[in-house]
Protein backbone atom coordinates (compact mmCIF):
# COMPACT_ATOMS: atom_id res chain seq x y z
CA UNK A 1 0.00 0.00 0.00
CA UNK A 2 1.54 3.27 -1.07
CA UNK A 3 -1.14 5.60 0.25
CA UNK A 4 -4.22 5.08 2.35
CA UNK A 5 -7.13 7.17 3.53
CA UNK A 6 -9.96 6.87 6.04
CA UNK A 7 -11.84 3.64 5.52
CA UNK A 8 -13.61 3.00 8.82
CA UNK A 9 -16.82 4.55 10.08
CA UNK A 10 -17.08 6.93 7.13
CA UNK A 11 -20.43 8.74 7.01
CA UNK A 12 -22.34 8.03 3.80
CA UNK A 13 -25.83 8.42 2.46
CA UNK A 14 -27.89 5.24 2.51
CA UNK A 15 -31.32 4.43 1.16
CA UNK A 16 -33.96 7.13 1.58
CA UNK A 17 -31.24 9.71 2.37
CA UNK A 18 -30.43 8.18 5.74
CA UNK A 19 -26.90 8.76 7.07
CA UNK A 20 -25.02 5.53 7.66
CA UNK A 21 -21.44 4.67 8.61
CA UNK A 22 -19.61 2.25 6.37
CA UNK A 23 -16.14 0.71 6.06
CA UNK A 24 -13.72 -0.51 3.41
CA UNK A 25 -11.72 0.43 0.37
CA UNK A 26 -14.88 1.66 -1.33
CA UNK A 27 -14.84 4.47 1.21
CA UNK A 28 -11.07 5.10 1.23
CA UNK A 29 -10.32 5.20 -2.50
CA UNK A 30 -12.61 8.20 -3.21
CA UNK A 31 -10.75 10.25 -0.58
CA UNK A 32 -7.45 9.80 -2.40
CA UNK A 33 -8.96 10.23 -5.87
CA UNK A 34 -10.85 13.32 -4.74
CA UNK A 35 -7.77 15.03 -3.33
CA UNK A 36 -5.79 14.15 -6.46
CA UNK A 37 -8.50 15.58 -8.72
CA UNK A 38 -8.71 18.81 -6.71
CA UNK A 39 -4.94 19.25 -6.92
CA UNK A 40 -4.94 18.55 -10.66
CA UNK A 41 -7.84 20.97 -11.23
CA UNK A 42 -5.76 23.74 -9.64
CA UNK A 43 -3.05 23.30 -12.28
CA UNK A 44 -3.76 20.97 -15.19
CA UNK A 45 -0.24 21.37 -16.51
CA UNK A 46 1.03 19.13 -13.69
CA UNK A 47 1.65 15.46 -14.51
CA UNK A 48 0.12 12.53 -12.68
CA UNK A 49 3.61 11.72 -11.37
CA UNK A 50 3.82 15.22 -9.86
CA UNK A 51 0.39 14.89 -8.20
CA UNK A 52 1.34 11.45 -6.88
CA UNK A 53 4.61 12.79 -5.47
CA UNK A 54 2.76 15.70 -3.86
CA UNK A 55 0.28 13.33 -2.21
CA UNK A 56 3.11 11.17 -0.90
CA UNK A 57 5.10 14.17 0.32
CA UNK A 58 2.14 15.62 2.21
CA UNK A 59 0.99 12.36 3.80
CA UNK A 60 1.72 11.37 7.38
CA UNK A 61 3.93 8.30 7.80
CA UNK A 62 2.72 5.62 10.23
CA UNK A 63 3.95 2.18 11.17
CA UNK A 64 7.45 0.78 11.01
CA UNK A 65 9.89 1.97 8.36
CA UNK A 66 10.20 -1.45 6.71
CA UNK A 67 6.47 -1.50 6.07
CA UNK A 68 6.08 2.21 5.51
CA UNK A 69 2.49 3.27 5.08
CA UNK A 70 1.39 6.84 4.57
CA UNK A 71 -1.97 8.30 5.41
CA UNK A 72 -3.58 11.08 3.48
Amino acid sequence: VELMAPGESVPATGYFDEVIKTDGTSMAAPHVAGVASILWAKDRSKSSAYIRALLNASAKAIGDEKKMVVVL
